[in-house]
């Protein structure tokens, strides 16, 4: 097509990118040093380049803290992948996922590059939004957790005094009134905990390098050893693969599933919990908690995630509903997904995909 430039061709009188202008992308070739040789309209018309005038390549485009980036790629020979912000020909950046290949001889030697650049820019900025938007938010989470426990404090400490000078003259009634105000009391601080991990959950998770998820459950039973204890069960952890996550929340997501298999021991038996893990065929590292308490029924496999739902009466079983509220927050925040099977006494399983690409997180 003519509306590719380029200094040279293939060898049968056809230009190398003259297929490229059916490319949703802007697309660039370039000679092993980096020098443009050839584009198409979409780069020209980003870059407001005239046409059939000499094309420009990354370099000249790049903002100057991206471009040393790729000059390292250039220099090394190696394929380039990232979001980078470039100039346009009004002179303002935008941002753009690059992706760059070499070609080689036959020697094996970089021959030219081929560079595809897609406008992610909108995708960037809210992203960007959003982040900010959710630091705010876990922010104003927990000034509001700290500003609400202080005159929990206060019900505690006064509750405290009156019991240790008046106890011995409060009647049954009395002295019932005031654990009820104590049971409250802990009630509210931990659903103000809780508000505030589900808050902080919200937040975008940041691509880590792999967390070895083994390691995070050997930590999560540790850390439950008193309620294993109290409750008579036995958790058991087979082998976990690595993912790349963020390792507080891996860590909260286990903790919360297995407490929640814990508390939902059947009556009079103590309960069996079973954590497993593989890699899918996708590459996902999947994770299922499986046990075999008091189960739920099928319908309730959705509603079970909602923010404050309880299946059993407050008296019944502890806790404030948010644990697989925020479960599942987790798993979104990383791109994947939670799921629930269960049955009236025969048990329930919880199976977490995690993918295995960062970039897919949100």
């Amino acid at each position: 097509m003519t509306t590719v430039a380029r200094s040279d061709d293939r060898g049968d009188g056809e230009p190398a990118l003259g297929w490229a202008e059916a490319a949703p992308v802007a697309l660039i070739e370039a000679t092993a040093g980096g020098r443009a040789t050839a584009c198409n309209d979409r780069w020209r018309d980003f870059a407001g380049l005239g046409p059939g005038g000499p094309p420009e390549g990354l370099a000249e485009r790049l903002h100057p803290e991206d471009a040393p980036a790729w000059l390292r790629s250039l220099a090394d020979g190696a394929p380039f992948e990232a979001d980078c912000r470039l100039r346009g020909g009004d002179g303002r950046h935008r941002w753009f996922r690059i992706r760059v290949a070499p070609r080689r001889d036959a020697a094996g030697e970089v021959s030219s590059w081929v560079a595809a650049c897609s406008d992610v820019d909108d995708l960037v900025r809210a992203r960007d939004d959003l982040r900010r938007a959710c630091a705010d938010l876990e922010q104003f989470a927990s000034i509001a957790a700290h500003d609400l426990q202080e005159p929990l404090r206060k019900v505690q400490a006064f509750g405290e005094r009156l019991a240790a000078r008046c106890g011995p003259l409060l009647d049954e009634r009395g002295r019932d009134y005031l654990a009820r105000m104590f049971a409250a009391v802990a009630r509210l601080r931990g659903l103000i905990r809780d508000v505030l991990a589900y808050s902080r959950a919200e937040a975008p998770c940041r691509p880590t390098p792999r967390v070895d998820l083994s390691a995070v459950a050997a930590e999560v039973v540790d850390d439950l050893a008193e309620a294993i204890e109290r409750s008579g069960g036995v958790v058991e952890v087979g082998p976990l693969p690595t993912a790349r996550a963020d390792p507080a929340q891996m860590r909260q997501l286990l903790q919360n599933l297995i407490a929640n298999s814990l508390k939902f021991a059947r009556p009079g038996e103590p309960p069996r919990v079973r954590v497993s893990g593989r890699v899918d065929p996708g590459g996902a590292c999947a994770i299922e908690v499986a046990d075999d308490g008091l189960g739920f029924e099928p319908g309730d496999a959705e509603r079970i995630f909602e923010p404050f739902r309880r299946l059993h009466g407050r008296g019944e079983r502890e806790g404030s509903g948010m644990g697989l509220a925020i479960c599942r927050r987790i798993a979104e925040r990383h791109g994947g997904s939670i799921t629930a099977e269960g049955a009236p006494g025969a048990g329930a399983v919880f199976r977490v995909s995690i993918p295995d690409d960062p970039t897919s997180t949100r």
